[in-house]
This record gives structure tokens, C-alpha cells and sequence, in this order.
């Protein structure tokens, strides 16, 4: 089995619009709304040529499983945005994706995860990301 992290090129813009309106995505994601093609195409080039943001895809066997965003903050965090796959879901993806890509860049790491969604929970503590905050809704997870 082998498994990698890459680049996002001009050719993911479809695929990133497919699993950011997955129906559980959506629900895990801090805004529920379905995003339309026209905001992600635009979404899409930005993140792509800035130098704040490194988003790559990880593959399994060449097949594409899931995605990785790192967004630089003002403070200087890398705040962290996941997701799998709905076919490779619990199949321990999401754990090896973030794992592969901690050392992508260098500095202080943060996870704002929805209490709901057990399973980011659980990565980002099995990772060793530190609890930082929570509330009734969500928890910020640090790693540095």
C-alpha cells in the first residue's frame, strides 16, 4: 500500500468541489452551507496561488482519498481543514493524511473541530494535538 501526500494542481479544482459538498462534510464543517460552483472555482485559484495556504491531496495506491489544507492565520498559525473520502471513511485515512503532513510546515498547527465529529476528534489526540479551548459547540485543538 502506498500512501502520499501532493501538490494540488489546475486538475483538483472538480474533485476538491465533489468532497467539500459531501453531505457529511457539510455537516462536520464549521458552515453547513453547500458551496457553489462558481465561489469554489474562485476559492479555488486563490488558494492555489497563495503563499498562505498549502493544500495536497493524499493518495492511496495513486487513487485520490482525501485532502489537507494548511491556511497561515494573522497570528501566525496554520490553522488545519481535512477531509476523506466518503468510500475510504473509517478506514484510518484521516489519521495517516494529518500525520504526513505535519511537517509540510514548519510552526504552530490548530484544529477547530465540531464536538460532533468524533472521529477528527480522535485523530487530533491520537496525533498528540494539545486541547486548547472548547465549548459547547467546538474544541481547538494545538499542536506545536
Amino acid at each position: 500500500m502506498l500512501q502520499n501526500l501532493r501538490s494540488i494542481n489546475d486538475q483538483d479544482c472538480t474533485l476538491l468541489f465533489k468532497w467539500v459538498n459531501d453531505e457529511e462534510v457539510r455537516k462536520n464543517s464549521l458552515d453547513s452551507q453547500k458551496i457553489k460552483w462558481e465561489e469554489h472555482k474562485l476559492w479555488f485559484n486563490n488558494k492555489l496561488n497563495s503563499s498562505r495556504c498549502e493544500i495536497f491531496i493524499f493518495e492511496n495506491d495513486n487513487l485520490p482519498v482525501g485532502q489537507i489544507r494548511y491556511d497561515k492565520n494573522t497570528n501566525g498559525i496554520w490553522d488545519i481543514d481535512y477531509s476523506i473520502d466518503k468510500e475510504y471513511r473509517g478506514l484510518g485515512f484521516g489519521k495517516r493524511m494529518v500525520e504526513l503532513s505535519l511537517s509540510s510546515v514548519s510552526g504552530v498547527k490548530r484544529a477547530v473541530v465540531q464536538r460532533k465529529n468524533i472521529a477528527s476528534c480522535k485523530v487530533f489526540e491520537k496525533l498528540g494535538f494539545e486541547m486548547d479551548k472548547k465549548n459547547d459547540e467546538i474544541i481547538e485543538f494545538l499542536y506545536k
